[in-house]
């Protein structure tokens, strides 16, 4: 007699995982002045945007579908109202701002829309870094100094937080223009589907390349992500046995 394994290939209930747009739950940054009417909050609540929640609507489900109407111009962007100086903060950077999409994701893909005034405060070249949830980044008491001549600086170069790729280029907010008659990104970067809970941009140049800090503003208006759920650890030991059903037949 002898006894043989038959290995079945089943489909395992409940593990497909869809993509979701999202949008940080607060951000912080080296400056956070109201300047005119547009300050940090912003890159995340959707104002500018179609379906602006600020006007009683709802961003489309689909980050694609994001537009940026360019509805009030600068009052709807961030223009931190102070630069950190090149030439004393650390890795030489103008400002940096981390976003806190609160709770961790799988995060595939960052879309990015630039300001409207590219002769003032429009970024140019950042590096991006991600860090999960309890892996040890410091994150900010508040969102930011409210002062003019104001700016905290940040170390991005320590354990708590992974750089994705190298220096990243955001475009001069030219970019395509959506059905609706809208902006579309003028930038989408990938995270390859880092686990992260927050998501933190470097930001290195203006396009007016102005780096005087006591002349100049530097941000951008909205920020939209690409996520999907992080597993629940009972679901990821399934996924790790590939989702398969092992059926043992014994036969004659």
């Amino acid at each position: 007699m002898k006894r043989r394994i038959k290995l079945i290939v089943a489909a395992t209930a409940g593990l497909v995982i869809t993509a979701n747009a999202a949008s940080p739950v607060i951000a912080y940054g080296h400056n956070n002045k109201n300047n005119y009417g547009g300050n940090i909050t912003d890159i995340y609540n959707g104002s500018g945007m179609n379906g602006n929640p600020q006007t009683g609507g709802a961003l489309p489900a689909d980050v694609l579908d994001w537009e940026n109407t360019g509805a009030s111009g600068y009052q709807n962007e961030w223009q931190a109202d102070h630069m950190l100086d090149i030439t004393t903060s650390v890795n030489n950077k103008m400002g940096w701002v981390i976003m806190d999409l609160g709770e961790d994701y799988n995060v595939d893909d960052m879309h990015l829309w630039n300001g409207g005034q590219i002769g003032t405060g429009a970024m140019k070249d950042f590096n991006l870094y991600f860090s999960a949830e309890g892996a040890g980044a410091i994150i900010p008491a508040t969102q930011g100094p409210t002062g003019g001549n104001d700016a905290d600086d940040y170390t991005f170069g320590v354990a708590a937080w992974t750089q994705v790729g190298g220096t990243e280029t955001l475009g001069d907010g030219t970019g395509a223009t959506g059905t609706g008659g809208g902006k579309l990104a003028d930038g989408v970067f990938s995270l390859g589907g880092a686990t992260a809970r927050y998501v933190a941009l470097e930001m290195m140049s203006r396009h007016n390349g102005n780096v005087d800090p006591a002349n100049g503003r530097i941000g951008f208006a909205e920020a939209g992500f690409v996520v999907s759920p992080v597993p629940e650890p009972s679901s990821t030991a399934l996924l790790g046995l590939g989702g398969l059903a092992l059926i043992f037949r014994r036969r004659k």
